[in-house]
């Protein structure tokens, strides 16, 4: 099995039942990536609720919050996946 194959299909657990399946480690990443929303979400349904309050600057500070974490996130996925491929990359041009 080349090296490529190999990190492509690297399997981590999802735990120790015999039944569980295992994901590999960029569908772990993108499924990360889809996860990344949840703060703006939560930040944005709490700023509707508080804008209805009259709490206007409540509401900003929550919302940019919110958009903060989520630009976090989506920062250390997006890092996280490009040094995933460039590993990628790095394993298949040297076994070659």
């Amino acid at each position: 099995m080349d090296a490529v194959s190999e990190i492509n299909n690297y399997d981590i657990p999802t735990g120790q039942s015999p039944r569980t399946t295992n994901d590999n480690l960029l569908k772990l990443i993108d499924s990360g990536k889809k996860m990344c929303l949840a703060p703006m979400v939560t930040a944005g349904a709490l700023g509707i609720a508080q804008l209805g309050q009259g709490s206007y600057v409540t509401a900003l500070l929550t919302v940019g919050t919110g958009s903060a974490m989520t630009l976090v996130l989506v920062g250390t996925l997006a890092v996280s996946d490009s040094l995933v491929r460039r590993m990628i990359s790095l394993r298949s041009s040297g076994s070659e």
